[in-house]
């Protein structure tokens, strides 16, 4: 599957190289919006972009000289969603080799987000749009 989208004059492709559960969080977080100003903003106008990120996930993971507001593209979220894996879903931090449902629920809930009960139906949700 290849989504090529043009935001601000700047072309980005979301394609086969996502993985499946890249797609179910994107699914799940904007519809697949691949990003731009029109791009919606959850969490009450807190989280940004297409993988719907909140500031303080991008603040862990941010390398120097990048802005916030590059969240707003697909590409760049995507990014940021796999610098926050290789942060908080290791084997080192959960006791045991992390699952897609780790991931989902840690995306969802924060470092932590693994444990937390709320984060359950989060990822029933990613799950259900894997499998589309």
């Amino acid at each position: 599957m290849i989504i090529m989208a043009s935001s601000n004059n700047v072309m980005f492709f979301a394609d086969s190289s996502m993985t499946p559960l890249e797609f179910g969080i994107w699914t799940v977080e904007s519809q697949r919006h691949t990003g731009g100003p029109d791009c919606p903003k959850g969490d009450g106008g807190e989280a940004l972009g297409p993988m719907q990120i909140h500031r303080c996930a991008w603040e862990d993971v941010q390398l120097p000289g990048e802005v916030y507001e590059d969240c707003a593209e697909l590409d760049y979220s995507v990014v940021v969603f796999g610098r926050y894996m290789d942060r908080y879903a290791t084997s080192r931090r959960l006791g045991y080799l992390p699952r897609d449902e780790d991931r989902a629920r840690i995306w969802n809930g924060g470092p932590n987000g693994f444990k937390k009960t709320g984060t359950i139906e989060y990822w029933k949700r990613v799950r259900i749009e894997m499998k589309q």
